[in-house]
């Protein structure tokens, strides 16, 4: 079982890298069936989720020390 304090570590790294921004360290924590969402307004605007190219293509960026915004 995942502690709260690994939750709250995931939860602050992707915050961190969002507002940099530095997207390969924002997936470096995704799991696929993790999902981050923007809620703006009362709405949700952004979904993000580790299950299509696009992910992929930035983890292997950030593997090679590239950053893609």
């Amino acid at each position: 079982m995942i502690r709260d304090t690994t939750y709250i570590r995931i939860i602050e790294n992707y915050i961190d890298a969002y507002n940099n921004p530095y997207i390969g360290k924002m997936i470096s924590d995704m799991h696929h069936g993790i999902k981050f969402e923007n809620v703006s307004n009362g709405e949700i605007d952004l979904t993000t989720r580790p299950d299509n190219k696009w992910y992929y293509r930035v983890q292997e960026s950030s593997r090679e020390g590239k950053n893609i915004v």
